[in-house]
């Protein structure tokens, strides 16, 4: 055969293809390429040559494919290569090609081991594709099996050469026997999508992309895993679904749209601003191009129904601005099997899977508006199950979704659905404080004056939630978020449960487990007086104290003997006496008849213990003085002196000592006068309560009872001076001159307070004998070991001076000879001398 007019090779480079010596093969080989890619067949004449030469070559080259030496079987496939896209009519060689590729690739395991050169078959099969016209539906079996296993190569830049060929033949060479190799595909290709290298995963992306829109039954299938990649680390892969995502609703079938429009809607939560706005534009897009297909307009919200309040909840891709009609009416349309979906990931084991639906469901109610309400039971059911999920990712996206929700749903309806399941017998404390949360977060994203005519629901709902919640921080902050966003949504419209409301937030005030409970209540509560004050032209803070506290009390004397440490009502008082000040005073007999439950040895210990504590309280109020004096005789008689009265036991000690403050306070205010506390305290052979109450607490077990009640007495002796009979003198001495030698030095310091309050009681000249016994009790201690006492008592020992100064000098001169100190003798004998002299 003449090989004269051959571009590409001479016989001699035929045979010697087929050389037992692989570097012959080798230079024949590379011979040959060399000419191939010199070849220039611009002329009709050169490429019937070409045509002419590759019908000779074309079966050598075959044969090289599966050559034994790896660069032989390389420089064939790229003689292929460079040959195949420059002949005018490759028909008759694409079957027998793809068939030789398809055995060296298109098997498992791929008979080719050599990266190189399997790529290479991808090239030459991408190639071939191009040029095969109809020749590629007799080699369908081929090409699906090359795409199918290649999809499985090692080698990442073949992988995604892969998937380029997969999208090539979708685009653009798609014949119908293809479709029945769909699925085996697709499912070589999503091996790939948790591929390290992000171009496999986009390529593998794109290539099911295409896939999808011949043959939507892989759907299914593939969803799962294309919503991956909302997630994904790379910003192209996000961007790449979201645009996948916007071409098969554009292209697919609308019924498949719920399925699809939750990956669409995702983007606009990234956290890359790029790719919000993309997901914001290509749903823009998708919605104008499907607007006519929608069918529930009925339920779209008209632009002058739209409350523009709602708009700063939006993430910052929408601009601050509301999507399109098309868009919404997309959502609308399919956001029952949408919510279905997105509801059912929220419950997912895996928190990864959470968060994708919580911030999805965030842009699912920004297009659907006021369509989520026909959705409310199951929307609101499912937020309060994840309002308080441990993600923080998730709880965050969840209140965010339930304030759009508040901004979207009539307040009615919410509250009902909200008011429904607390109602429900079976509801566990732990949902109950979830639906707290929900009704708080609801009412926050609320519409102005939707909510106020039904403010009395609301505090239903608070009084429900009183009754049911422990008392700690974690559940009460959830009742504090719900009053005050009723009071900032309804404003003036609370007049008509003001007393309902300010005792709740008086009761979260009175919480001991939070201060920043405590101080948000008080806030609130200044600030809903301070607006129904001004409605009634009295804009002071304390008008709802002025205006509900006597009702408040008044209502709470009947129940008061009932009442246990964590009675309602109790935390009420416990507030209210704290805060009302000049407000209280009206209602002062009715406060006495509660205190006097405290006086009860038989009530609750709590209860008692926590109404001295008020009382102690009460009467340090400079704004109650007045009218506290006015009822001072009552509260002493029937609240303070009954508690003082010695019992055996520690909660009796402990009642015991409240009660002796609150004495010592009544005394040193003078909110009881000097008629009132004798009258309590008798006579000298008939003593009353008040005497025996005193000499039992200067003697009693507990050192801080014994130190409130010297100090106590130096108040009663200033109120008492000069009314004392000469037997309760001689056993008061006698009573203090024990706590002067009391064992703690800080009481023996207090009791010579008392003893310099109680002297000028005692006549001139009195009982020579008794005040012997007196004086040198005193005197002994102005030698004390403790200089503290030995200042403490010299005012006590000057007092001493003024009853007989003769007798005192006497006796003093006497006890000096015995001190290991005089000064303070001196100065006591210096004092008595001048008022002898005078």
């Amino acid at each position: 055969m003449s090989t004269a007019d051959s571009f590409l090779f001479t016989q001699r480079d035929l045979n010697c293809l087929s050389d037992p010596d692989r570097s012959t093969r080798k230079r024949a080989l590379e011979k040959i390429l060399k000419e191939a890619q010199r070849l220039n067949v611009n002329t009709a004449g050169a490429c019937e040559a070409l045509a002419k030469d590759f019908l000779l070559l074309h079966a050598h080259l075959l044969r090289c494919l599966k050559d034994q030496a790896e660069k032989c079987r390389e420089l064939a496939a790229n003689i292929l290569n460079v040959l195949f896209p420059l002949l005018k009519d490759a028909g008759e060689f694409v079957v027998p090609t793809f068939e030789s590729v398809r055995e060296r690739i298109g098997c498992f395991p791929q008979q080719e081991e050599s990266e190189e050169v399997r790529l290479e078959l991808l090239v030459l099969t991408n190639n071939l594709i191009k040029v095969s016209r109809d020749r590629l539906q007799v080699a369908i079996p081929e090409v699906a099996l090359i795409l199918e296993k290649s999809c499985t190569d090692k080698f990442p830049d073949a992988k995604k050469l892969t998937a380029d060929t997969v999208a090539l033949v979708c685009e653009q060479f798609w014949v119908p026997g293809m479709k029945e190799h769909v699925p085996a595909i697709s499912k070589a290709l999503q091996q790939n999508f948790s591929h390290q290298q992000q171009k496999v995963r986009v390529a593998s992306l794109q290539a099911i992309g295409a896939l999808l829109i011949h043959d939507c039954s892989i759907l299914k299938d593939v969803l799962p895993h294309v919503a991956k990649f909302n997630v994904d680390r790379s910003k192209q892969l996000r961007e790449e679904v979201l645009k996948t995502a916007a071409l098969w609703l554009k292209t697919l079938d609308i019924a498949e749209a719920p399925a699809i429009l939750p990956i669409l809607l995702h983007g606009a939560a990234d956290e890359i601003d790029q790719v919000q706005q993309l997901s914001v534009d290509l749903m823009e897009e998708v919605g104008n191009a499907l607007e006519g297909k929608c069918e529930a307009k009925e339920s779209m919200v008209e632009e002058d129904e739209f409350d523009e309040a709602v708009l700063s909840l939006y993430p910052k891709a929408f601009h601050g601005g509301r999507p399109g009609k098309g868009a919404r009416l997309l959502t609308a349309s399919h956001l029952k099997s949408i919510l279905q979906q997105l509801l059912a990931e929220l419950a997912d084991w895996t928190a990864g899977a959470r968060q994708k639906a919580a911030v999805t469901l965030v842009n699912v109610l920004i297009y659907a508006e006021r369509s989520i309400t026909k959705h409310a039971e199951a929307v609101l059911s499912a937020f309060s199950r994840s309002c308080m999920d441990e993600d923080e990712t998730v709880a965050q996206a969840i209140l965010n979704c339930i304030r759009l929700a508040g901004g979207f749903m009539p307040a009615d309806v919410f509250i009902g659905v909200v008011e429904a399941n607390l109602a429900s017998s079976s509801l566990s404390v732990s949902s109950k404080k979830n639906w707290a949360a929900v009704l708080g977060t609801l009412l926050e994203g609320s519409r102005e004056g939707q909510v106020g005519p039904l403010v009395s629901s609301i505090s239903a709902a608070v009084s429900e939630l009183e009754l049911s919640l422990p008392d700690t921080a974690e559940y009460q902050v959830h009742v504090c978020r719900i009053l005050e966003a009723c009071i900032n949504r309804c404003g003036s419209q609370c007049a008509r449960v003001r007393q309902q409301l300010m005792k709740s937030l008086l009761r979260l005030h009175s919480l001991k487990s939070s201060e920043s409970i405590a101080s948000r209540a008080l806030e609130s509560l200044l600030i809903l007086s301070r607006i129904l004050g001004e409605c009634e032209g009295q804009g002071e803070e304390d008008f709802l104290f002025r205006m509900e506290t006597e009702s408040i009390v008044n209502s709470f004397c009947e129940e008061a003997p009932q009442w246990r440490r964590d009675s309602y009502n109790l935390y009420i008082f416990d507030s209210l006496t704290r805060r009302a000040g000049a407000s209280l005073a009206p209602c002062l007999p009715a406060c006495i008849r509660i205190f006097a439950v405290g006086a009860d040895p038989q009530k609750d210990a709590d209860v008692r213990s926590v109404l001295l504590l008020l009382l102690d309280d009460l009467l340090k109020q400079d704004a109650l003085l007045d009218a506290l004096r006015s009822h001072g005789g009552e509260l002493l008689t029937l609240v303070v002196l009954p508690v003082c009265v010695w019992r055996a036991g520690k909660v009796a000690c402990a009642l015991r000592k409240g009660g002796m403050s609150c004495l010592r306070v009544m005394l040193n205010r003078r909110i009881c006068n000097g008629e009132q506390v004798m009258r309590e305290l008798g006579e000298g052979f008939k003593p009353g309560l008040l005497d025996s109450i005193v000499k039992s607490c200067m003697d009693d077990e507990d050192a801080e009872i014994r130190f409130i009640t010297c100090g106590a007495l130096s108040e009663l002796f200033v109120m008492v001076r000069n009314r004392l009979d000469l037997e309760q003198i001689r056993t008061m001495y006698i009573e203090l001159l024990k706590r002067m030698d009391d064992s703690n030095d800080r009481i023996r310091v207090e009791a010579a307070k008392a003893f310099a309050e109680f002297l000028p009681s005692v006549p001139r000249g009195y009982d020579s004998t008794q005040f012997e016994y007196l004086l040198r009790g005193l005197v002994v201690h102005l030698d004390d070991a403790n200089e503290e006492v030995q200042e403490g008592v010299l005012p006590a020992v000057l007092r001493a001076a003024e009853i007989s100064p003769q007798s005192f000098l006497s006796i003093v001169r006497e006890c000096r000879g015995k001190h290991r100190r005089t000064e303070w003798c001196d100065r006591a004998i210096a004092y008595a001398e001048e008022l002898s002299s005078a």
